[in-house]
């Protein structure tokens, strides 16, 4: 664990080539749990409104408490999923790394020279007021579109600026 730590401190990654650096990380926004978040709380008020009904009640008691505990669960789940999902973006190339629960991981990436365009989108009065929006990154072979990124604006310019950068095409950004 101390291993991965220090692994992560030092800005590398599972799967990093010899000589690549990691020029930017970063997550989706913590905004897309919030429907685990809804669901948790709407089935812990549920649990507890039988106690209302019958208070003296033993499998109301033991479904008032056991709720909270799977309800737990259920959000450590997805934490799981939002915490170890990243994107990140090296001088080589850019990797998805998508994490869905704790036994299925999915991992794309794309070279920096087939990159044509870096575009965003903020979509909505939520996605202004909580500074998100998706980014689509537009390559020869496909798109890769990251959504719910925090702070889309500025993560556009530093992808844009890196591809710039590190990119071998000469094909402009943007055309």
């Amino acid at each position: 664990m101390k291993a991965q730590a220090k692994k992560r401190a030092a800005g590398t990654f599972a799967g990093q080539h010899e000589g690549e650096s990691v020029r930017l990380v970063f997550h989706q926004h913590p905004l897309v749990m919030r429907k685990a978040l809804i669901f948790g709380l709407l089935a812990i008020l549920i649990a507890v409104l039988p106690l209302l009904v019958w208070p003296l009640s033993d499998v109301a008691t033991k479904i008032a408490l056991y709720t909270p505990l799977a309800v737990l669960a259920y959000w450590f789940y997805h934490w799981i999923s939002w915490y170890y999902s990243v994107y990140v973006v090296t001088n080589e190339r850019i990797v998805e790394i998508k994490q869905r629960g704790f036994f299925n991981r999915r991992v794309i990436e794309f070279g920096l020279d087939k990159v044509q365009n870096v575009n965003y989108h903020v979509k909505g009065f939520q996605a202004v007021l909580f500074q998100f929006g998706d980014i689509t990154v537009q390559t020869y072979v496909g798109d890769l579109v990251m959504s719910t990124v925090y702070k889309p604006v500025q993560v556009h310019q530093q992808i844009v600026e890196v591809v710039r950068r590190y990119s071998s095409s000469s094909t402009p950004l943007g055309d």
